[in-house]
């Protein structure tokens, strides 16, 4: 297998806003046999076995097992790439260490994404107080203490609400400020971010028009800074425009090989958790838990068919059963495009999108979008009930000023 995402932790030192994962008491007796399957060598005897080039660590906060995973580094010397996202609040040293060992194998990277939303009026109020300054403040840690070691890259990753944007983000003067804060922090090693929408997350129309103004307030950045270069390591400040330009350079791969425009999971990547069960990618570790989805979605999804999406890595025929309903999610490229169009001009009809959608090529570039830059087999298959159809939420989102503005922008 090519890469594995390791169910890594069940327990988290923050309670984040946006988080998806409930904090309870079936979440601590998870995370105690996530510890327990690390120390035991269960983990172990399962990456030996199936050998992935690239491993990442997902659940909730991996560097508070990450102590139990670094004594098995030299166990794994076929790794080409370890990566892992991290809120950076406690145990942050442990990064450093496991750069240590990571140091030891032969062309291993480390690839580390810190979990900050902005100054603190944003990350302090999607985290809790005080807790951008303890981040920054262990950023500086690692980085300094990271310096000199090539094989390391590190950027951020920042989420940002629609009460963010309603709230916090609602001036083209804020907007600056939150680009002017990490481009403070950035260096020639560790480049600044764009602003990411929550996701998943349950969109109306009037959130789309919010976020489609406030997409115009970022392209307003972007043409100040280059008339006036005051921020010295940014040139793009959209992460969606640069996703949808890269569907325009390599266009001619797109009818053929569909496949490297959408995310690997259920294709060459799966989730592993601590039994041996193989999951289309980490947001489905929990899935076959009854008692956590209903706590975490509050109705029977679970018992409407979304249990039976994971397979024992021994189980050789429930494997090739899911492993052959999982690709297709990489494939029938029109069917999904086509699909997707209609509920774009559904949703048109009955307001929920802009009339703009009328134009079939606006459309069809939406539809794109969705399948690429927002690709996720997981969610589309919970919130729709199928692998090909992507939650009418995120066309609400994009469909109201966003994807215009992106448009103008490429």
């Amino acid at each position: 297998m090519e890469a594995v995402e390791l169910m890594s932790a069940g327990t988290c030192n923050m309670d984040c806003a946006y988080c998806f994962i409930p904090k309870n008491e079936t979440m601590t007796g998870i995370h105690k046999k996530i510890i327990e399957a690390m120390k035991d060598g269960t983990y172990l005897n399962y990456l030996k076995k199936l050998k992935p080039a690239h491993l990442s660590f997902w659940g909730t906060e991996p560097t508070l097992t990450m102590e139990y995973f670094i004594p098995l580094v030299k166990e794994l010397p076929w790794l080409k790439e370890i990566k892992f996202s991290t809120n950076l609040l406690t145990n942050h040293l442990q990064i450093v260490e496991l750069a240590k060992e990571i140091e030891k194998l032969k062309d291993c990277k480390l690839d580390v994404q810190f979990s900050l939303d902005g100054p603190a009026y944003i990350t302090d109020k999607n985290r809790h107080k005080n807790a951008t300054d303890k981040i920054v403040s262990h950023f500086k840690e690692v980085r300094e203490q990271l310096k000199g070691y090539e094989f390391v890259d590190m950027h951020f990753k920042p989420t940002i609400t629609i009460d963010n944007i309603r709230n916090d983000l609602d001036t083209l003067d804020k907007v600056i400020n939150w680009y002017r804060f990490f481009d403070e922090l950035a260096d020639e090693k560790v480049y600044p971010p764009t602003p990411t929408f929550e996701v998943p997350g349950n969109y109306s129309s009037e959130d789309g028009k919010l976020a489609g103004e406030f997409f115009k307030r970022i392209s307003e950045v972007k043409r100040l800074n280059e008339e006036n270069r005051f921020l010295k390591y940014y040139n793009e400040t959209n992460n969606y425009v640069l996703r949808f330009k890269r569907l325009l350079n390599f266009n001619r791969e797109f009818q053929y090989k569909f496949r490297m425009f959408t995310c690997s999971g259920g294709d060459t990547q799966y989730g592993l958790d601590y039994s041996g069960n193989m999951h289309i990618c980490h947001h489905t570790f929990y899935y076959d838990n009854p008692e956590y989805f209903e706590l975490a979605y509050g109705d029977k999804l679970h018992e409407r068919g979304f249990k039976n999406t994971s397979f024992h890595k021994d189980d050789e025929f429930n494997k090739s059963r899911i492993m052959y309903t999982n690709r297709c999610y990489h494939d029938f490229m029109r069917f999904k495009i086509n699909t997707t169009i209609i509920m774009i001009k559904e949703l048109m009809l009955c307001g929920q999108v802009s009339e703009d959608f009328r134009d079939d090529n606006l459309c069809y570039a939406l539809a794109l979008l969705l399948h690429t830059g927002f690709s996720c087999p997981a969610e589309n298959k919970m919130r729709t009930g199928s692998l090909l159809i992507p939650p009418i939420s995120l066309i609400r989102l994009l469909g109201n000023g966003c994807m215009q503005e992106i448009i103008k922008n490429v």
